[in-house]
């Protein structure tokens, strides 16, 4: 399958997609044209690293869970469940700094507001 017909079917863009191929995330064979070909079997596969990545994995991380990307299994796969529970964490923890961070920025306005009389 040609890489616009394998991106529409994933709902990515073509860049998307060879930007996953080129990190290794979802395969390819390449003919003798050059062309990239799609095995439509991995349209899934690219969809489950999509969003990996959209929850803020990076590619680094999303690698080591290719295994078990190509099936309903992803969301109980232990390798998956340790990088999301990671990455959870972390998304917690800036939660965190960041309401720390609205408290003294609003105390500090509060303390400089000009009086009025």
């Amino acid at each position: 399958m040609r890489i616009g017909d394998f991106a529409a079917r994933a709902g990515l863009t073509a860049r998307q997609v060879r930007h996953y191929t080129d990190t290794g995330l979802v395969p390819v064979i390449r003919l003798r044209n050059g062309y990239r070909d799609y095995d439509p079997a991995d349209v899934e596969r690219a969809r489950r690293v999509h969003a990996l990545i959209g929850v803020g994995l990076s590619c680094e991380q999303v690698r080591p869970l290719v295994g078990c990307l190509g099936s309903e299994e992803t969301a109980v796969c232990p390798a998956a469940r340790r990088a999301l529970a990671a990455r959870l964490a972390v998304v917690e923890e800036r939660i965190e700094s960041l309401r720390a961070i609205r408290r003294l920025l609003r105390d500090r306005l509060a303390a400089t507001e000009p009086r009025r009389h």
